[in-house]
């Protein structure tokens, strides 16, 4: 069997070992892909959209099988890799899988937040997240450290907000939520149906902002819902 290729893009102030557990799942090659600004490009700046898509098309084999993941901020990296794909004629994948957010021009209250948000109190609101290890949490200077990458990727949304849409694509769009997600609303995540040429599922799951934490913890389910 040919192992389907992911390529995962994380969620603001993530990295590629956010989705380390994919790593380890029979039937799944796990991109190495790192955005700028986190692990081994820290001294880099999340401020390109366009190289950043350049870079992954440079690391995708076209030639064999691969779906696209985003959650959170990496749901807008997502669909527009997928239009780029298409844009340029490259082979287009099995499906593009949207997590944990809704489309720009449809964005949350807690988004809306992000644009009064300061370096200091940047600290403060990444505790509200659940995702966010109690390790880094009571650790001053690993929340200095992670607080400039959330800020900096916070900016980056802001930009992204105000020169983009979401794009319309042709291949098959699939998008996951929670319902107990306090900073996306489910009216909200619905409107991607609007943005799917073709085909577009909703899959809903229990849990907070964090639920792909949940699944990833099942080998079995995570190829499942990823792969087929």
């Amino acid at each position: 069997m040919t192992n389907i290729q992911v390529l995962a893009f994380p969620y603001a102030c993530g990295s590629l070992d956010s989705y380390s557990k994919l790593c380890h799942i029979d039937g799944i090659d796990l991109i190495k892909y790192e955005l700028p600004g986190r692990r081994s490009r820290i001294s880099e700046k999340l401020d390109s959209l366009n190289s950043v898509m350049i870079e992954v098309c440079n690391v995708i084999n076209f030639n064999s099988p691969y779906v696209i993941f985003g959650h959170s901020m990496g749901g807008y990296l997502a669909n527009e890799l997928c239009r780029f794909i298409e844009i340029n004629k490259l082979h287009k994948p099995r499906k593009v899988i949207i997590s944990g957010q809704c489309p720009v021009d449809n964005n949350n209250d807690s988004l809306e937040e992000y644009n009064e948000l300061s370096l200091d109190n940047t600290k403060t609101y990444i505790s509200l997240f659940n995702g966010t290890p109690q390790e880094i949490i009571n650790n001053k200077e690993l929340m200095e450290f992670y607080g400039e990458i959330f800020y900096q990727d916070m900016q980056f949304i802001n930009q992204y907000k105000m020169n983009n849409s979401s794009k319309k694509v042709k291949s098959n769009v699939e998008v996951w939520y929670s319902d107990q997600d306090i900073h996306v609303k489910e009216e909200n995540i619905m409107k991607w149906k609007d943005y799917a040429v073709n085909s577009c599922n909703f899959k809903k799951f229990k849990g907070d902002h964090f639920f792909i934490n949940n699944i990833f913890q099942d080998p079995k389910l995570t190829f499942e819902l990823l792969c087929c």
